[in-house]
This record gives structure tokens, C-alpha cells and sequence, in this order.
């Protein structure tokens, strides 16, 4: 039972540093547009906002898949 519990809790933070992982990408995205440090055109705007909500979307999924996981296994 031992190795079992082991690797749900391996598996559960794994699960965890790629959601913080994504909530980094996300914030990422939306500060490098608004730090400054880049002046991208309207098209690169579109498209770095477009990837940052991809990213939320995945991310939701993500979040929605862990939960029923650990439901599944309780």
C-alpha cells in the first residue's frame, strides 16, 4: 500500500506545480504586455492575449481533472 500512497502523492504534486506553472505563463503573458518591455503591434497583442487564455482554458481543465481524480480515489 506503501509505494501506492506514494505515488498518488507524487502524482498530486506534480499536479500542483503545473497548475502554479500555467498560473505563471498566464501572468506572465498578460505583464510582459503591460511592463513595457516589449511594443508589439496589434496582431502581437492578439496573439499573446489569444495563447494566455488558451492557457486558462487548459488550465481549468487541468484543475476540473484533479479534482475528479482525487474524488475517483477518496
Amino acid at each position: 500500500a506503501a509505494p501506492v500512497a506514494q505515488a498518488a502523492s507524487a502524482a498530486g504534486s506534480e499536479d500542483a506545480r503545473l497548475v502554479a506553472a500555467n498560473a505563471l505563463w498566464i501572468a506572465a503573458s498578460f505583464g510582459i504586455l503591460v511592463s513595457g518591455a516589449v511594443e508589439p503591434n496589434l496582431i502581437g497583442y492578439g496573439f499573446v492575449v489569444m495563447q494566455a487564455l488558451a492557457v486558462v482554458v487548459f488550465a481549468e481543465l487541468q484543475i476540473i481533472a484533479v479534482r475528479r481524480n482525487r474524488t475517483v480515489a477518496a
